[in-house]
């Protein structure tokens, strides 16, 4: 819920969170596709169906943050620091390494 949460205020920020798509190509096609359609957006934050099974076994989604060009955030940016906030804001425990910020967080589903 934590997630879902931090991801909902995230796409009110206007990043948009791409879940559990198949890879990178997926992710770049996706975004193409929405700003061919004209749909603002100031980055994306998105992960792969392999990194939920990480979630699930490990604790750790690795989740990764773009630019609404495509381009990688790196430290300093100031949209990699407001995607750690969110997280922070709503318990979760993230870090930046190399390229990819680590959730301390296992993915579970309500029962």
């Amino acid at each position: 819920d934590r997630l879902q949460a931090a991801f909902d205020e995230l796409a009110e920020r206007g990043v948009v969170v791409l879940q559990a798509v198949e890879d990178h190509w997926t992710a770049e096609r996706l975004l193409a596709e929405r700003r061919d359609l004209g749909e603002p957006m100031r980055g994306v934050a998105w992960f792969t169906a392999p990194d939920v099974w990480h979630a699930v076994d490990h604790g750790m989604l690795e989740l990764n943050v773009w630019h609404g060009s495509s381009a990688n955030v790196a430290p300093g940016h100031e949209l990699l620091d407001e995607v750690i906030g969110v997280l922070a804001a709503n318990g979760l425990s993230g870090h930046f390494d190399e390229g990819r910020i680590e959730i301390s967080a296992y993915w579970q589903r309500r029962l």
